[in-house]
């Protein structure tokens, strides 16, 4: 019987048949074996692009909103206290640098603070020298000048007189935090990849932006007449999948200042929050994971983004607890797309060490609901190609493949036999001649 050697790669395990699988692949001339396996192994690695190999950078606006801490503030003294109507954003700075931000309604005082790179707080001196403003609406843009050991900047976006304008979905729709003296028109938070395994990419940095936001620039289109863009990645080459159980994306899917009501609708609520996720039709969901501390409500609604009516007494109540939400399962109708329910209400509770009454949110398919995890997400593919690792690099069922991911055997066993003159710039072979792993450049 075949000896069996359990490896790790790319912190998977995978089981290799070292005798009957590789070995017996073409052991007379290939030269597999057991000792020299892993060697195969790292050079199959250096062929894929991993997750590892993208280095991502940010937009000019650095105020990334996975960053806002919901429930909490910064007091005139620059401490971090509850209150259950305020929010602040972290945002990592570099030391004696400017920074302006603003686009926000607060209403009234806002605080700041820094913290090194302990995350301890760094005093400041003078009077209210935590202060930066006492609007009664829109902001105007603030400059502060950062301490020689600062590393995080934090300061309030949202209290207890915000008021959200018509047409926004929260007190800080435009929120923005730039490097420099001046604040540009507003421009959404974004990342992208500009390298891959420390290459730079084709992109320049005075035209990335067109790429990655089209809808904000006006010259795209000429850029397009004279550019080849089918040589550069952007987002929007980047295909992000759920990497776990938890469906819950809270950076993008909560809306603030509205709830489900108990007939189904919108409300505005300004103490509320609700969640929307896509979701299949004729299948059982379960979540829970928040303190919602009253009656809360769901509604689905379909792939025109109508309400699916429910009947029944109360159809659109899932709970009325006093503390935290005992998991709830719902069965999604067959015309389903979305589902809708409320994750915080003017009854909520933040319990200690929580930052939000939905630090735990979860929801998950099935009929239970697992130990927290957070959601998380991977780049499965880069301009329809499949990144080593992710659930789609081992084909798909339309081609016949199997959508998982591969062994190191099926790596092997797929590619194909020659001297390299047959082969497509960019696929892997084994050279005929010494019998080594190459990919075309």
């Amino acid at each position: 019987m075949a000896n069996v050697t359990k490896i790790n790669v790319e912190e998977r395990d995978y089981t290799i048949s070292t005798v009957a699988s590789l070995v017996s692949y073409d052991s007379s001339t290939s030269g597999l074996d057991a000792d020299n396996i892993q060697d195969v192994i790292d050079e199959v690695n250096e062929k894929f692009i991993s997750n590892d190999d993208l280095s991502i950078v940010a937009s000019d606006n650095l105020a990334n909103k996975t960053n806002i801490i919901e429930g909490k503030y910064i007091t005139n003294t620059g401490n971090i206290a509850n209150g259950s109507d305020w929010s602040y954003i972290r945002i990592v700075i570099k030391p004696n640098t400017n920074y302006t931000f603003g686009g926000f309604y607060l209403g009234r005082t806002g605080y700041f603070v820094f913290h090194d790179t302990n995350d301890a707080k760094i005093e400041l001196s003078g009077t209210s020298q935590y202060a930066f403003k006492d609007p009664n609406g829109f902001l105007s843009p603030k400059t502060i000048t950062t301490p020689s050991n600062a590393a995080y900047l934090l300061f309030d976006i949202k209290s207890d007189s915000s008021t959200i304008p018509q047409d926004w979905q929260t007190p800080y729709d435009e929120l923005m935090l730039c490097e420099g003296n001046t604040l540009p028109s507003f421009k959404p938070y974004y990342s992208y990849v500009n390298k891959i395994k420390g290459y730079e990419l084709k992109v320049p940095n005075s035209q990335i932006e067109d790429i990655v936001n089209p809808l904000l620039s006006t010259s795209l289109q000429q850029y397009v007449q004279h550019s080849d863009l089918t040589e550069y990645i952007d987002n929007n080459d980047l295909t992000l999948e759920p990497s776990g159980k938890n469906l819950a994306d809270k950076t993008n899917n909560i809306v603030e200042g509205k709830y489900i009501s108990n007939t189904g609708n919108i409300t505005n609520g300004s103490d509320w929050s609700y969640i929307r996720i896509a979701i299949k039709p004729n299948t059982d969901y379960t979540f829970g994971g928040f303190y919602l501390g009253r009656a809360g409500y769901f509604v689905f609604r379909d792939s025109n983004d109508a309400k699916i009516e429910l009947s029944g007494t109360s159809p659109y109540i899932f709970s009325d607890p006093k503390g935290f939400l005992s998991p709830k399962t719902l069965t999604s109708p067959n015309n389903a797309a979305y589902l809708l329910f409320n994750i915080k209400s003017n009854s909520s509770t933040i319990p200690q060490d929580w930052e939000t009454p939905y630090d735990e949110l979860m929801i998950c398919e099935g009929n239970t609901l697992p130990s927290f995890e957070p959601f998380m997400q991977e780049i499965s593919k880069i301009k329809g190609y499949a990144i080593k690792g992710s659930n789609n690099s081992g084909g798909s069922s339309e081609d016949g493949g199997e959508s998982e991911t591969p062994t190191i055997e099926n790596l092997l066993a797929d590619l194909p036999v020659s001297d390299g003159t047959n082969i497509e710039t960019g696929y892997a072979y084994i050279d005929s001649t010494n019998y080594t792993i190459k990919v075309k450049i």
